[in-house]
């Protein structure tokens, strides 16, 4: 979660959903006492600099808990989050934390290799250790039978159970939070609007994306048999109906 006590607004940081760029805009508002003494702007997870207790992809229940350890109030404060089309999350979470772990190279294979004959000796596979184990090489369609095939798997790495939780749970706690406004990843303009409005700056006709949106390019739903577009319907079914998704990938805008 990242927070502008000056300001009284937090984010919460689903993965795979333009948190870079919110995140570029809203460091200069973040206060030294809620982010790394010297937070970086560039380098691998740098983005965790700026998140509250470098915490980056905390959930809003967490987040609150973090927010009351550094003396802030959540009830002073409006939360707000992006979330994405789950055909095109679970394909960035595929292509980032599975698939791009998996083409790394020779020396960082060896490393994962020798690591993961230490967590299996300990019980601690993660979803990435079975994946690779179960279906190696395997690809978007492969990954989303493995998914749903151990949906319900009790992981004992929460961090790499990366895609096995939907884009809602990011949200769920059983305080009386609001989300003041959850953006759409394919369409940032009312996110822009209102966080010019709130940090007041000049709204920015060039708001920054900083990750491509390959996803939304590649045409990848024409490669997935229809029992693998039925799949991401069934495991994020609250995700469609909570952010208005239609089930239609077509409609998607994808």
């Amino acid at each position: 979660m990242i927070v502008c006590r000056d300001r009284q607004i937090a984010f919460v940081h689903i993965p795979k959903t333009a948190g870079s760029s919110l995140t570029r805009v809203m460091s200069p508002f973040i206060d030294v006492r809620d982010r790394a003494e010297s937070a970086r702007t560039s380098g691998p997870g740098w983005q965790a600099d700026w998140h509250l207790g470098g915490l980056q992809h905390s959930s809003l229940a967490d987040g609150l808990g973090q927010m009351r350890q550094h003396g802030l109030d959540p009830s002073d404060f409006r939360f707000f989050s992006v979330a994405r089309c789950p055909f095109t999350w679970i394909r960035s979470i595929f292509e980032n934390f599975y698939w791009r772990e998996i083409e790394r190279g020779i020396v960082p294979d060896l490393r994962f290799f020798v690591g993961r004959q230490i967590r299996r000796r300990k019980g601690t596979l993660s979803p990435l250790d079975r994946f690779r184990m179960d279906r190696p090489g395997g690809v978007l369609g492969d990954f989303l039978e493995f998914l749903d095939e151990n949906w319900d798997a009790s992981w004992t790495s929460h961090g790499g159970a990366w895609g096995f939780r939907g884009q809602s749970s990011w949200l769920e706690t059983e305080e009386d939070v609001t989300m003041e406004i959850v953006g759409h990843f394919e369409n940032l303009d009312a996110v822009w609007d209102w966080l010019w409005s709130v940090l007041d700056l000049e709204p920015d006709a060039e708001a920054p994306h900083l990750l491509d949106r390959r996803t939304e390019q590649m045409g990848f739903l024409a490669q997935l048999e229809p029992a693998h577009l039925d799949i991401v319907r069934r495991r994020f079914s609250v995700d469609f109906e909570r952010f208005a998704y239609p089930l239609d990938p077509d409609a998607c805008g994808v």
